[in-house]
This record gives C-alpha cells, sequence and structure tokens, in this order.
C-alpha cells in the first residue's frame, strides 16, 4: 500500500504542471498546512482537490490566512474536498481537446459554458465524459452555438438547485445540530455524517458536473 502510494506521489514541480498553480503558491499553502503530507516533500494526488477548493475560495474573496485558520479549527480543506472524488486522471486542456476533437478556442467556449473554466488548467476523467456528451450531439447535428447556450442553461439551473439543497441543509441540519450544541470540529463530523445519509438521494451527473456546483455552494455558506 505505502509503494502504491510512493508510486502516485507528485513533487511540487509535477503538481503545479497539473494543477497551473504558481510553485511559490504551492510551497506557501504548504507552509500553512493546507495542503503535502508532514514528514515528506512529495504531494499526494488527493492534493489536487484540496487545491481546486484553495483557488474557489481564493477566486470568491476569502483570505489565505482566513481558510487556513478555517482549516486549523474544523479542518475546512480535508472536510470539503471529501465531497470531491480523487481524479484518476488528470489532462491539460490541450490534451482534452485532442481527445475530443475540438480546437482549443472550441474547448474554451464548452468550458465556459458548462462553468469548467473556473476549474483552471487541467481537467479529470469525469469532465472529459461530460464534454464528450456535448462533443457526441454536435456530431448528430446541434450547432455549436445552441449547444454552448444550452450548456449554460443546465449549469445555471444545477447551480440552482445546488443552492437550493445547501439552503435546506443548512437551515434544517446545519443549524439544529448547532442548537443542540455542537461546534467546531464535532459540528463538522456530525454535519458530515448527516450530509452521507442523505447523499443516496443526489442525483447522478447529467450532461454537465452537479457535483462540484453543490460542493461549491456548501462551501459559500458554510
Amino acid at each position: 500500500m505505502l509503494d502504491a502510494a510512493m508510486a502516485q506521489a507528485l513533487t511540487v514541480v509535477a503538481l503545479s504542471e497539473r494543477c497551473g498553480e504558481p510553485v511559490e503558491h504551492l510551497l506557501i499553502w504548504r507552509s500553512a498546512g493546507l495542503v503535502g503530507t508532514d514528514g515528506t516533500e512529495l504531494f499526494a494526488p488527493e492534493d489536487l482537490q484540496r487545491i481546486r477548493l484553495i483557488q474557489f475560495l481564493l477566486r470568491r474573496g476569502f483570505d489565505l490566512d482566513a481558510i487556513a485558520q478555517a482549516n486549523r479549527d474544523v479542518g475546512l480543506v480535508a472536510s470539503y474536498a471529501d465531497l470531491l472524488s480523487s481524479p484518476e486522471r488528470t489532462y491539460s486542456l490541450d490534451d482534452a481537446a485532442k481527445m475530443l476533437g475540438w480546437s482549443p478556442e472550441t474547448l474554451g467556449r464548452f468550458l465556459e459554458g458548462t462553468g469548467l473554466n473556473e476549474r483552471g488548467a487541467w481537467l479529470d476523467d469525469d469532465d472529459v465524459r461530460a464534454l464528450r456528451t456535448l462533443k457526441l450531439a454536435e456530431e448528430a447535428g446541434f450547432p455549436e452555438d445552441a449547444l454552448v447556450q444550452l450548456a449554460r442553461v443546465y449549469a445555471d439551473a444545477l447551480a440552482r438547485v445546488a443552492e437550493a439543497e445547501v439552503r435546506l441543509f443548512h437551515f434544517h441540519i446545519h443549524e439544529r445540530l448547532k442548537a443542540q450544541g455542537l461546534s467546531g470540529r464535532a459540528l463538522v463530523a456530525a454535519t458530515t455524517a448527516a450530509r452521507d445519509r442523505g447523499s443516496s438521494t443526489s442525483s447522478s451527473r447529467a450532461c454537465v458536473p452537479t457535483s462540484r456546483s453543490r460542493s461549491s455552494a456548501t462551501i459559500s455558506r458554510c
């Protein structure tokens, strides 16, 4: 098991290439305890999801010191990064465009329509599968502009559904647990347990990613 983990380990340079974040930023984040593992200078594949979360929070205006403090207090990064499945493989945008048979410019338009342009400089297998659905529709005769518009409508609708789910969970579960006197890591643990029990009611991915929309909304509300 240890050998397998070591085989997947990434240097800071390799991690930077896969996530599009400068090496100096990653080193700062590691010193803040947001990524990396104690006792080694290497990084695990799971750090890619932590980086996505940190990038999302920074884009939303959260200060790095505040993110680090929330992580120390309640394990923010680890808890919510667990909501995102660890990618089996990742692809640069150029590689993904070649796999899909699109030009980089066409891929960029679809990424903007689906909201995946916020993901940074790489995509994973789930992203490629979702985009391949749009590629098949294009090959069936749907014009690109119409598909981009449709993807944008779907992404907006799913984001609204995710926000509604989070509001319900926040008011009926999270606030009830707080009223019972839970706080800090105990509150996070209880909230996570409640979320996991309700996960069976979640719908699967449609033509655009839904799990990340739900995760993003959750983060912005907590």
